[in-house]
C-alpha cells in the first residue's frame, strides 16, 4: 500500500475519532444535565412537602388556644396569680405533648403574660415582642407566621401566632414556636446541598452546617441593620456567598474557601422553588463532579468502542493482505510438496517392502520361538517322567504282583467250587486294574502336548493327582505332606494338566530340596484373601539364597548341579500361571526352606469344571 494512501487513511481515521469523541462529551454533559435537574426537581417536590407537613403539625396549634376560656381570662382586666399559674401549668403540659419548643401568651401591647417556660430561668415572661411580624399580623386579625434566628446559639425557629378574642375585640395573642433545625437531617444527600432562603435570601435552613445563617447575596445596609428582622436578639452582619452565575446553563459556582470540606470553588446546578405560603424559597444544589464522572464514563466507552473497532478494521485488512500472501505460499508449497511427495513415495515403497520382508522373516522366527519353546515344555514333562519312572514302575508292579496272586488263588478256589471267594478275588482283580488305569491316563494326560482346555478347576482334584504321580518318590524319601485348605470349593480359572504341571514343578524341587535335610515336610495351603485363591507350597529344605531370588524364575536357571535338569521348570510354571491370569512369587519359609505363593482368580459361579 502507498505511503500517501496510508497518510490520509491515518488523518482520516483520527479526524473521525476526535469529532466522536467532541460528540460523544456534548451529548453526555446534556444527557448528565438533565439526570442531575430531573433528580433535582424530585427531590425538590419531597422536601417541600417535608417542610410543610412539619409546618402543619403546629399551624392550628394557636388557633386551638385561642378558644381556650382561662386565656381569655388572664388577658382581660387584672388576673389573679392562681390563674396565671393554672394557665403557664396547662401551656406548659401541652407543650410538653405536642413537641413544641415553647407556647406563649402575650397581651394586646405585646407583652408575655404566660409561657409554657414559666418555671424555667429564661422563661420571657413580661418581654415585649410587639415589634416581630408574626405578633403585628395576629393583632390584624390573621394567621402570623415568622421565621428567626438566635443570634447566640443560631437554633433557628417558625412561629405561628393567632388572636385571643373577647366580645368581637382581640384582647391578645397566643403564639406557639417550633423548631427546625431537625428537618435538616433527612436532606444529607451525596452530591447535592439542599437550602431554604428567606425573602432576604438569608439561608436559615441547609444540609450544609456551614453555609447556614449565610447570605446568597450581599445585604444593603438597610436590610443588613433591620433590627430583629430575623434575629430575636441582635441581628449580626450575615456573610454572603461568593457566587458567580453562568447565564447559558443552570449553573453557579460558589466559593468554599470558609468551609472545612473544600478549599476552593465549585460548580453546582441550582434548581429552586417557591414557598408562598411561608414566603420561603427552597433550593437544590447538585454537584457537576457527577457530571464530570459520567462524561468520563462515556468518554472511556467511546474510545473503547473506536479502539475496538479501528483495531477491528485494521485486523481484518491485516488478514486480507496475510491471506493473499498465505495463498500464494500455499501455492508455491503445494507445488514444491507435490514433487516431495512423488520422491517420499518411492522411498516408502520401497522401505514397505523391506519391511514386509521383515515381517515374515519376525514372524517364522516367532513361529520357530514358539515350536522350541514348546519342545522346551514337552522336554521338560519328559524329563519329569524319567525323574518319576522308578516310582511309576513301583505303582505299576505293586498292582500286576498282586493280580497274579489273586489269578492263582482264583483257580484254586474255583478248583474247590469256593464261589464267593471266587467273586471276591475277581472284584480285587478289577479294582486293581481300575488303578493301573487310573496311573496310565495321569501320565498319559500329563506328557499330551495338545493344548488344554481353561475354566472352573479344583486346585484340590490337581493336586491329589499331582501327589499320586510323586507318591512313589513322597515315600521313598520319607517326606510329610501337610495339607490346609478352608474349602473344598475354592475353584480357579485355569486347565486340570496345566495346574497339574505346575504343581508337580514345585513338588519336585521342594523334594530334592529336603533329600539332605533332618526334618522333611512339605505344608500346602489352599485359602481365600481378597477375593483371590492363594495356594501356598513350603517345604523345610535350604531354602533359597537372596541373590537367586530376583533369577529364579528366569529360563535354563537353576541351582542344581550340571547336567542334573534343564532349568526350566519354575519358568514353565510362571508362564502357565501368568496366562491363566495369576501370579507366583518366591521367598522364604517360617519353617526353614523355599516358599511359593500363587495367586489365581476365582472361578465364576455357574461355569463348569473343566475337563
Amino acid at each position: 500500500m502507498p505511503r500517501l494512501t496510508v497518510g490520509i487513511a491515518a488523518t482520516a481515521v483520527i479526524s473521525i475519532f476526535l469529532l466522536i469523541m467532541w460528540l460523544t462529551v456534548v451529548t453526555a454533559r446534556k444527557i448528565a444535565f438533565k439526570n442531575i435537574q430531573t433528580q433535582s426537581e424530585l427531590s425538590l417536590k419531597l422536601i417541600e412537602e417535608s417542610l410543610r407537613g412539619e409546618l402543619s403539625k403546629y399551624l392550628y396549634h394557636p388557633q386551638l388556644l385561642a378558644s381556650n376560656s382561662g386565656i381569655a381570662k388572664i388577658l382581660s382586666g387584672e388576673p389573679a396569680e392562681e390563674k396565671i399559674r393554672s394557665v403557664n401549668e396547662k401551656l406548659e403540659h401541652i407543650n410538653r405533648i405536642s413537641g413544641a419548643l415553647a407556647i406563649h401568651v402575650m397581651n394586646d401591647r405585646g407583652e408575655v403574660v404566660a409561657s409554657s417556660k414559666w418555671n424555667e430561668h429564661r422563661n420571657f415572661i413580661g418581654k415585649n415582642f410587639s415589634h416581630f411580624p408574626y405578633f403585628q399580623a395576629a393583632m390584624q386579625g390573621r394567621l402570623g407566621r415568622h421565621f428567626a434566628a438566635e443570634s447566640t446559639s443560631g437554633r433557628r425557629s417558625y412561629y405561628f401566632a393567632y388572636p385571643v378574642r373577647s366580645d368581637n375585640q382581640i384582647i391578645g395573642v397566643v403564639v406557639t414556636k417550633m423548631a427546625l433545625n431537625r428537618v435538616e437531617n433527612s436532606w444529607i444527600t451525596p452530591d447535592q446541598e439542599v437550602l431554604v432562603v428567606d425573602d432576604n435570601e438569608v439561608i436559615f435552613l441547609s444540609s450544609n452546617p456551614h453555609w447556614r445563617l449565610r447570605s446568597f447575596r450581599h445585604l444593603n445596609e438597610t436590610t443588613h441593620r433591620r433590627p430583629g428582622k430575623n434575629f430575636e436578639n441582635s441581628n449580626p452582619e450575615f456573610r454572603p456567598l461568593v457566587i458567580s452565575e453562568i447565564t447559558d446553563e443552570p449553573l453557579i459556582t460558589i466559593d468554599l474557601s470558609f468551609s472545612t470540606t473544600a478549599a476552593f470553588p465549585q460548580q453546582y446546578i441550582m434548581t429552586r422553588s417557591k414557598m408562598e405560603d411561608a414566603g420561603w424559597t427552597v433550593m437544590i444544589l447538585a454537584s457537576t463532579a457527577s457530571v464530570s464522572r459520567q462524561v468520563n464514563i462515556a468518554l472511556i466507552i467511546a474510545t473503547t468502542l473506536m479502539l475496538s473497532l479501528i483495531l477491528g478494521i485494521t485486523n481484518f485488512c491485516q488478514r486480507r493482505w496475510r491471506l493473499k500472501e498465505r495463498l500464494a505460499f500455499q501455492n508455491e508449497a503445494r507445488i514444491t510438496l507435490e514433487a516431495r511427495v512423488r520422491n517420499r513415495t518411492r522411498k516408502l515403497m520401497s522401505s514397505n517392502r523391506k519391511l514386509m520382508f521383515e515381517i515374515a522373516e519376525r514372524e517364522r522366527a516367532e513361529a520357530e520361538l514358539r515350536r522350541t519353546q514348546s519342545e522346551l515344555v514337552r522336554a521338560e514333562k519328559l524329563a519329569a517322567l524319567g525323574q518319576m519312572s522308578a516310582g511309576l514302575s513301583h505303582e505299576l508292579n505293586q498292582p500286576l504282583a498282586a493280580i497274579r496272586f489273586y489269578a492263582d488263588n482264583t483257580q484254586k478256589f474255583l478248583d474247590n467250587n469256593d464261589i464267593p471267594q471266587t467273586r471276591s478275588n475277581l472284584q480285587s482283580i478289577s479294582e486293581l486294574t481300575d488303578r493301573m488305569a487310573k496311573i496310565v491316563k495321569h501320565l498319559r494326560t500329563y506328557a499330551s502336548t495338545q493344548p488344554a482346555e481353561t475354566g472352573p478347576v479344583s486346585p484340590l482334584v490337581c493336586l491329589d493327582e499331582a501327589l499320586t504321580l510323586l507318591r512313589y518318590g513322597i515315600q521313598r524319601h520319607k517326606v510329610s505332606v501337610e495339607i490346609k485348605s478352608d474349602t473344598s470349593n475354592n475353584l480357579v480359572m485355569g486347565g486340570d494338566v496345566q495346574l497339574q504341571q505346575v504343581f508337580i514343578n514345585l513338588l519336585n524341587n521342594s523334594i530334592e530340596a529336603l533329600l539332605d535335610s533332618p526334618k522333611k515336610v512339605i505344608k500346602i495351603s489352599i485359602h481365600r484373601k481378597d477375593d483371590m485363591i492363594e495356594i501356598t507350597f513350603e517345604d523345610s529344605g535350604t531354602g533359597i539364597s537372596a541373590k537367586h531370588l530376583e533369577r529364579i524364575f528366569d529360563p535354563f536357571f537353576t541351582t542344581k548341579e550340571k547336567g542334573v535338569g534343564l532349568g526350566l521348570g519354575l519358568s514353565i510354571s510362571s508362564s502357565i500361571v501368568k496366562q491363566i491370569g495369576g501370579s507366583i512369587r518366591a521367598g522364604q519359609s517360617e519353617i526353614g526352606g523355599a516358599k511359593f505363593v500363587i495367586v489365581l482368580k476365582p472361578a465364576v459361579q455357574g461355569e463348569g469344571l473343566a475337563e
